[in-house]
């Protein structure tokens, strides 16, 4: 599976959230429509994502990259201070979230998905050693399982809601329900789909596939590198700890 198909489906499920919000008030059928897309749109991502023999080789050769890195990594981010360490990261993401840029992601898109605020706290679930291996790849992919599952469910809950919305007595409630759960799909979804772009992104680069300009990237270190399919592979973990 080419990166491009996982930034590209990045970009069409933000795109389709991100204009059903704008519509919400003015225009909520076109909303619910949008919304609707966008969990389909998810589901069959993570279903191929789960039979891609390319991204499952991806996922052994980061993990190789990771184990043979992991000292160095833990190194970097045990830093003399606290401070020292969230400057590091900071910076870090800045660099990574220019890659995804260059790689075709949409900005808001990827300002979203390596926010400081939503890497950190994933970054600290690990552990300061490691000890929950963020790429081991049975647990990536029991990770997308789950996602798949939730997701699917999720889209045909929609689809199901959008038919009874059509009565009026139930379509406030409904909606308001629905509000709060989107938000929950989005920042899921972002992470787990984003979270395999990221991983595949850099194994492109690490293959030669994917040629970055000097400075775009932290390519000059493998620790860092190996740093950014980490970052991957427990957003895509992360992304299943809380239901919808």
């Amino acid at each position: 599976m080419s990166y491009r198909f996982l930034v590209d489906n990045t970009n069409r499920i933000y795109s389709l959230l991100t204009d059903a919000e704008a519509d919400a008030d003015a225009y909520p059928e076109r909303a619910r429509d949008d919304r609707i897309k966008a969990a389909f749109v998810a589901c069959d991502t993570f279903n191929r994502l789960l039979y891609d023999s390319d991204f499952q080789q991806c996922l052994e050769e980061c993990h190789g990259a990771f184990l043979q890195n992991k000292d160095p990594i833990i190194r970097i981010l045990s830093r003399d201070s606290p401070d020292d360490s969230r400057l590091m990261l900071r910076d870090f993401l800045k660099a990574e979230r220019r890659l995804l840029i260059v790689a075709g992601m949409n900005e808001e898109a990827a300002g979203s998905l390596l926010d400081f605020e939503n890497v950190a706290p994933i970054i600290d679930t690990v552990g300061p050693d490691f000890a929950k291996d963020p790429l081991e790849p049975e647990r990536v992919l029991n990770a997308l399982r789950v996602r798949r599952e939730e997701t699917c469910k999720f889209a045909k809950s929609l689809q199901d809601e959008r038919k009874a919305q059509k009565l009026a007595w139930v379509q406030k409630a409904l909606q308001e329900q629905q509000e709060e759960r989107i938000q929950k799909f989005k920042r899921r979804m972002l992470n787990g789909i984003g979270g395999a772009a990221l991983v595949t992104v850099d194994a492109a680069v690490g293959a030669g596939l994917f040629v970055v300009s000097a400075g775009i990237a932290p390519v000059v270190s493998a620790p860092l590198f190996t740093l950014s399919g980490a970052v991957g592979g427990a957003l895509i973990s992360e992304a299943v700890q809380q239901q919808l």
